[in-house]
């Protein structure tokens, strides 16, 4: 048995409760040497039984106890009547046994206890992961759902691929844009640019009778197709490199990348 599985068995409860037998009381023991996580758990757990038994079982004090004594040595010692059956103090014996029947049941309240603890705190874990794996699910379905647009969008009749090709900054680079003007959408998908210097982003611009309007900021280190603005009537589409954050005008001299619509 290893160590979670003892901690789970229920036998220290049982030890510090003194119902093991020798066996079950030396492999506590045992244990108990050997890691010294169980034997805190052990002492943990005897002072809960201690607080849990002082909190519910109050002896009666000492001074009741001597008067109720009195009260019925003196009763035993009066006459009884014929017709009445004799009352009897308690014997010792009783008494021990009254009150180690108090004790079991006080035991077998607080294994109840620990148990109910035991079974909030799995519940607790069991929450947490539950929501953990709930957020993931939707995660994994809006991630699903925004393919799933992807895909649709390409495999649409209106969708026209247009190639984006090096400029001289960069003859190697490029990227395709593909446009739909019936769903009014346009998907970025760079498949080679060089990688932006600090401080600087590429921002893309589409080309309305020779006005240069802005389409947005691109995401380099995004790998997949990103959605641009929609510009209609547009001729052309161009790539510049911008300051981080994009500009209000291209900088025409740093154009990496064009493509006619």
């Amino acid at each position: 048995m290893d160590k979670e599985k003892f901690l789970q068995s229920g036998l220290i409860e049982q030890y510090i409760l003194g119902l093991t037998d020798e066996e079950q009381t030396a492999k506590v023991e045992k244990y108990a040497m050997t890691f010294p996580e169980i034997a805190q758990e052990i002492e943990n757990m005897r002072s809960e039984l201690d607080d849990y038994v002082m909190q519910y079982l109050s002896l009666p004090p000492e001074e009741l106890k001597s008067k109720v004594a009195h009260a019925t040595d003196e009763e035993n010692h009066k006459p009884q009547p014929a017709q009445y059956i004799t009352r009897v103090a308690p014997s010792r014996k009783s008494s021990i046994l009254l009150w180690t029947l108090i004790a079991v049941l006080a035991a077998f309240t607080f294994i109840a206890y620990k148990g109910k603890l035991k079974t909030e705190h799995k519940l607790e874990k069991m929450a947490v992961a539950f929501a953990a794996f709930r957020a993931d699910c939707e995660n994994q379905k809006s991630e699903l759902d925004s393919q799933g647009k992807i895909y649709a969008l390409l495999q649409h009749s209106a969708t026209r691929p247009i190639e984006l090709k090096g400029s001289q900054l960069a003859p190697d680079a490029t990227a395709i844009a593909y446009h739909n003007p019936v769903a009014s959408k346009v998907l970025l998908n760079l498949t080679q640019l060089p990688t932006p210097p600090s401080g600087k982003t590429y921002q893309l611009w589409a080309d309305v009778e020779g006005e240069m309007i802005n389409m947005g900021v691109i995401d380099y280190s995004m790998d997949d197709f990103q959605e641009v603005e929609f510009i209609e009537h547009a001729e052309s589409y161009n790539l510049t490199l911008e300051p981080a954050g994009g500009s209000q005008k291209p900088t025409v001299e740093l154009l990496y990348l064009n493509g006619e619509v």
